[in-house]
């Protein structure tokens, strides 16, 4: 899949109304001794000379001539982040990197040995002489000619349409004032007034704006939704969130009549069909679609939690299982059961419980006639038949198919009892346990026979009772025909045989 800068567009291949994407590589010169790697990168067909622009310094300007369509970059230079941002740093170089809406760091051009050609770019003080946009592309910078740049001209960049929005600039309004700026046809130098919206302080450029507000509004909301109580730092945030309440969804997926409301959403749609899996762990050989899939997947090799409880010294990978977690000292159960008075913690486990009353089993092991209605049951299932035990205590030699029963297990060797009792004084190793209990105080009785009137405490029960009406004897007996509906029945009769045994003896 391409993205046509032009457009705006996916596609399989060229864009078929713009064409293909001519790319200039920088120059690469091994050996080279010069120590401004911003000059020795200058690709062939381009020259660095005194601007055009008074006061300037430096430009690039073309050689040979340059078509459009044309794309140059990646920008380079050092990553910095605004903290490090004071009022006398020179901007003049940095490009603002923005992630999922977000400010992500600045690309600062500024050290010549740290850079490359492009930091010799200037930018157009009128729309009339910009012959380059400025776009982000995967965390990098490039440009792009948007129309042919002829022979002995300077190349002049201003930012690119998508580019700007994710910045929160308003591209038409900003044009109008190049307009007004460019008096009979003359470019005055670029005296741009950028508003904070926040304390209406104007500032000379995006930059220096956005600098600004990471600094003196770090923890304020610029932008309040009217529908909801939610509220943004930045305007694409806004502007996506606003989407969710007016369904507007512009991005058409072309093999169906599925459409989004965010272009990376359609992206990983497309991904989807096409099988793409641009982004490849180093460690190993997975890929994924996503960017931050690969993200917390290498959290498994690194074994980095950044997610960090507040009310305990738990940790996790992913914000999601510390949403999930954090519900656990706040009692929130936001997945509420439309069938019956149940609520849950985590979406899936809703998803689940809801198949117990509508007898669904999605997930069918290929050994056996066996279904479930949960896909990590199966995964659990599926060790019966291979005699996997993946789980090992580290204080004895059993093992476990099932990484909690590990877990309950390791606390018959500390005596931890973490489940304790509101109603009186006992403590369980496991949260089943103390649920079960709890009804014993309640009368609660939430497991109801299909067949009779009989309820029952704890799932297991009713399982057992269910084979009464079925006829169902899964219990065999090793030494004769004999079969039972109970496990504990079996074991009983192996007891009495044994007992027997060493009596006769």
């Amino acid at each position: 899949m391409k993205v046509c800068e032009e457009c705006q567009d996916l596609h399989y291949g060229d864009c078929p109304e713009h064409g293909p994407l001519q790319i200039i590589e920088d120059r690469t010169e091994e050996g080279n001794s010069n120590p401004s790697s911003a000059l020795s990168s200058l690709p062939t067909g381009l020259k660095i000379s005194n601007s055009s622009i008074p006061g300037a310094g430096l430009g690039v300007f073309s050689t040979t001539g340059i078509p459009k369509g044309v794309r140059f970059g990646p920008y380079k230079g050092k990553k910095i982040g605004w903290q490090h941002i004071t009022d006398e740093t020179n901007t003049n170089y940095m490009w603002e990197i923005v992630k999922d809406g977000k400010f992500s760091h600045f690309l600062d051009g500024r050290d010549e040995s740290h850079s490359n050609w492009m930091r010799f770019v200037n930018c157009s003080r009128c729309e009339d002489e910009q012959n380059l946009v400025a776009y982000q592309f995967r965390g990098e910078i490039y440009y792009r000619t948007y129309k042919s740049v002829n022979p002995g001209k300077e190349l002049l960049v201003w930012y690119g349409e998508s580019y700007a929005k994710d910045l929160g600039i308003s591209l038409s309004d900003n044009q109008e004032n190049r307009r007004k700026e460019h008096k009979n046809y003359y470019c005055s130098s670029r005296t741009k007034n950028w508003e904070c919206k926040k304390c209406k302080k104007n500032f000379t450029s995006v930059i220096n704006l956005n600098i600004h507000i990471y600094q003196a509004h770090a923890d304020e909301n610029l932008y309040g939704c009217t529908q909801c109580d939610k509220a943004f730092n930045q305007s694409v945030s806004f502007a996506k969130h606003l989407r969710t309440h007016t369904g507007e969804k512009q991005y058409q997926f072309t093999q169906c009549d599925k459409a989004f409301n965010r272009p990376d959403v359609l992206t990983r749609k497309l991904r989807t069909h096409s099988g793409e899996k641009p982004y490849q762990c180093t460690q190993c050989d997975k890929a994924f679609n996503q960017s931050n899939d690969l993200t917390r997947h290498l959290r498994t090799h690194t074994g980095e939690k950044p997610y960090q409880c507040t009310q305990c010294d738990k940790a996790f990978n992913r914000l999601g299982s510390l949403t999930r977690h954090l519900r656990t000292h706040t009692g929130e159960k936001p997945y509420q059961c439309t069938q019956c008075d149940k609520a849950f913690t985590n979406s899936s486990h809703l998803t689940t419980h809801l198949r117990t009353h509508t007898g669904e089993k999605p997930y069918q092991c290929i050994q056996c006639d066996k279904a479930f209605s949960d896909s990590s049951a199966l995964v659990q299932h599926l060790r019966t038949h291979t005699g996997e035990k993946p789980y090992q205590c580290t204080q004895c030699d059993k093992a476990f198919t099932n990484s909690s029963h590990l877990t309950t297990h390791l606390r018959t060797h500390t005596g931890e009892k973490p489940y304790q009792c509101t109603q009186c004084d006992k403590a369980f190793n496991q949260s089943s346990a103390l649920t079960t209990h709890l009804r014993t105080h309640t009368g609660e009785k939430p497991y109801q026979c299909t067949q009779c009137d009989k309820a029952f405490n704890q799932s297991s029960a009713l399982t057992t009772h269910l084979r009464i009406h079925t006829g169902e004897k899964p219990y065999q007996c090793t030494q004769c025909d004999k079969a039972f509906n109970q496990s504990s029945t079996l074991t009983t009769l192996r007891c009495s045989t044994i007992s027997k045994t060493f009596f006769w003896c």
